[in-house]
């Protein structure tokens, strides 16, 4: 998975995603969740010019995110962004910028790029972890337990068949437990 890795942040897809599926023919290893989310990332955002000039920008900015330039990922994510607002892509570049913001510590700025995915794209795979994200933000980084709750719930309104539902259900109890006392 680590190779797969070096070849998408190189931009070098194909390299990449034959990585991935030798990976997957193990479903049993640690990375193979990891592997599939590549793989589905890297068949659905080829494109559109022959070049996948967005799929390489996003690449990078993971790349930079990895290296911990956060300035610069969040530049190249809004370049991308952008230019390329309506790309099939769009929805994961805003997470990682979301995700970005909140580990430079904006956790406010994070909160409110967090909770515009699910507006933007409701149909994202995304919109509930992003909701899921944003609530833990405000639990976590901003002590907000009402702005949490809130959140929490309307993931459950939003996306009641979410896998993060349980979880959610769960913070729900914990911060209505710790509200009264």
């Amino acid at each position: 998975y680590e190779l797969a890795l070096l070849h998408f942040y190189r931009g070098e897809f194909e390299a990449a995603l034959e990585r991935v599926r030798r990976t997957n023919a193990d479903p049993s290893t640690d990375v193979a969740n990891d592997a599939i989310e590549m793989k589905v990332l890297l068949i659905q955002n080829k494109g559109p010019d022959s070049l996948s000039t967005p799929l390489r920008r996003y690449a990078r900015a993971r790349l930079l995110q990895r290296q911990r330039h956060y300035g610069e990922a969040l530049a190249v994510l809004d370049t991308l962004l952008t230019e390329y607002a309506q790309h099939p892509l769009a929805d994961e570049a805003h997470f990682l910028r979301a995700t970005l913001l909140r580990e430079r510590g904006r956790a406010e700025a994070a909160v409110e790029a967090f909770a515009e995915i699910p507006r933007l794209f409701p149909q994202s795979p995304l919109a509930d972890r992003s909701l899921f994200q944003a609530a833990q933000a405000q639990e976590q980084s901003l002590d907000d337990a009402d702005a949490a709750l809130d959140t929490y719930t309307q993931l459950l309104e939003a996306y009641p068949s979410s896998l993060l539902a349980a979880k959610a259900r769960e913070r729900i109890r914990a911060l209505q437990r710790s509200v009264r006392s």
